[in-house]
């Protein structure tokens, strides 16, 4: 009976870790993720130290966020990072663009994402920066996020 026991508490256990290595088995690839878009608009912030190298930066906390935040007044839009994980891309385009719009994050594997951003041209022809910024659920912070933009006429 004892030996029954802890075959018992062994199975358990060994049931409970192994559960734990694959948590998502279910899940397919790839798959689209919500996201909201983050905005200084309304604010007497700007962004500052921004790289514009045609990646992705992933902020987990305020004191990473308030590297690129710069206030003259008031502080900037809250974000809940224990739920929530800021993604800021940014680039300079080659020719004139009036705006960028983050189009498609989706999620290609486990902790593989790609963010699709649409660059709205306009007829000038000097380089011009851009960046896009928007508010997902939280994700591990070992996660590679893809870059992909392209123009989009409107």
């Amino acid at each position: 009976m004892k030996n029954l026991l802890k075959l018992a508490v062994f199975l358990l256990i060994f049931s409970g870790v192994a559960s734990t290595c694959n948590p998502e088995p279910d899940k397919e690839y790839p798959q689209n993720i919500s996201f909201t878009e983050y905005s200084l608009a309304e604010t007497s912030c700007q962004w500052v130290n921004l790289p514009y190298d045609d990646k992705v930066l992933m902020i987990n906390s305020n004191e990473e966020l308030e590297n690129y935040i710069s206030c003259a007044e008031d502080s900037y839009p809250k974000i809940d990072f224990s739920k929530h994980t800021l993604l800021l891309a940014s680039g300079i385009c080659k020719s004139g663009i009036s705006n960028s719009v983050a189009e498609k994050l989706k999620q290609l594997e486990l902790k593989h994402y790609e963010l699709e951003i649409a660059l709205i041209p306009n007829m000038l022809a000097v380089e011009t920066p851009w960046k896009v910024t928007i508010i997902i659920d939280k994700i591990d912070a070992n996660s590679m996020i893809d870059l992909k933009t392209y123009f989009k006429n409107m």
